[in-house]
């Protein structure tokens, strides 16, 4: 059966409930006695069908941009706070590079008297061991320290250009984050975020984690229709964009697997921003005016497979009548194939206890729930 593993089990309770009480209506009416089984209809309809996956996620960016530096030096300025705009290329920030040049300067010389003075204790060192006064292992001790600080002596100085001091964005968009102040070192920002975050909020992009379940409905291209608190009842248009080729695990503690997907976002001139989770409903399908049943009328064969309805007819009694579905929506599905016409009255939650020829006391008010 097409879609038969996702009819919809809420509505079978439904169903069932609404058999209840028109048992206890013909009970009590008819004074303990009833003309029938009691069962509970739906009617057999005309209507336009949408299949959707509905599915939750955060509204995001189409660009985003973790601007570092990979120079450790002191900020020297800020040029922009969170909220502003800024184009590709604009300087965020530059740094103190004056001042780490002279304290470069002041280690170099450091180093240059380190090498001086461990030259001058390897040489007395090789005298006092050739002459047997010291121990190999001091000699060799020494022997590495000068080693040593000759390489340290000997590194060349970082090249530090004005232009390496100047941060600047790779992209234009908007400043949402700041993480850095004037006086701190570049990598010390909060909470060791990046020094500043941009993001392209003119184009927006939805981002979700599809059931492995769902994907295979899931195709770039196809419509979708999202809603948010900060919109209200207004909803906006998006696109599936991207589907990831990999999946990922679902990080509940399960086995379960999900696979990121990305939605370009039609905001117009909407109040959705970035940073909100919204509802996305992808359209999977969707059909014109064709013939349907509530979902919960639809009878399967558990040992061949075959699907069936109950029909209500004119004298009380049932017709069962196999049927062929296509199209699932959230409360009724297609009929493809199958002697039902518009208007025919079919059994909801339909059990094997119902037999074709049987005598029914239906309740058409009832299956309208």
């Amino acid at each position: 059966m097409k879609n038969g593993k996702r009819r919809k089990k809420k509505i079978i309770i439904i169903g069932a409930a609404a058999v209840l009480a028109v048992a206890a209506a013909a009970f009590f009416l008819g004074g303990g006695a009833s003309a029938g089984t009691p069962v509970s209809t739906g009617s057999a309809e005309y209507m336009d069908l949408r299949q959707v996956i509905p599915i939750k996620g955060a509204i995001q960016g189409a660009e985003i941009a973790n601007v570092s530096s990979i120079l450790d030096y002191k900020v020297a300025e800020v040029l922009v706070a969170e909220g502003d705009r800024v184009e590709q290329g604009q300087v965020l920030a530059t740094l103190d590079v004056e001042e780490d040049t002279a304290t470069d300067d002041t280690a170099r010389q450091q180093a240059r008297i380190t090498l001086e003075e461990a030259k001058r204790v390897y040489e007395n060192n090789q005298i006092l061991f050739e002459a047997g006064a010291i121990s190999e292992s001091d000699y060799l001790q020494s022997k590495s320290a000068y080693e040593s600080a000759q390489v340290a002596a000997n590194a060349p100085s970082p090249q530090t250009s004005r232009e390496d001091s100047r941060i600047t964005s790779p992209i234009a968009g908007i400043v949402t984050r700041v993480n850095i102040n004037v006086g701190r070192y570049a990598s010390d920002t909060v909470d060791r975020e990046p020094m500043f975050v941009v993001e392209d909020l003119d184009h927006l992009q939805m981002k979700v984690s599809a059931s492995e379940y769902d994907i295979g409905s899931i195709r770039v291209g196809q419509s979708v229709e999202i809603s948010a608190e900060v919109l209200g009842k207004q909803t906006v248009p998006g696109v599936v964009s991207y589907i990831s080729p990999t999946g990922e695990s679902k990080g509940d503690g399960t086995t379960a697997m999900v696979i990121p997907v990305l939605i370009d976002v039609d905001k117009g001139e909407s109040n959705l921003i970035a940073g909100v989770t919204a509802r996305a409903e992808i359209l999977v399908e969707e059909k014109q005016n064709v013939l349907t049943v509530p979902l919960d009328a639809i009878l399967e064969d558990p040992s061949t497979g075959e699907l069936s309805v109950f029909v209500v007819q004119a004298d009380s009694t049932l017709r069962q009548v196999q049927v062929e579905t296509g199209l699932e929506g959230d409360f009724n599905i297609e009929i493809v194939s199958g002697e039902l016409k518009e208007g025919d009255q079919v059994v909801l939650g339909a059990t094997f206890d119902l037999t074709d020829g049987m005598t029914v006391l239906a309740d058409a008010a009832a299956g309208s729930l």
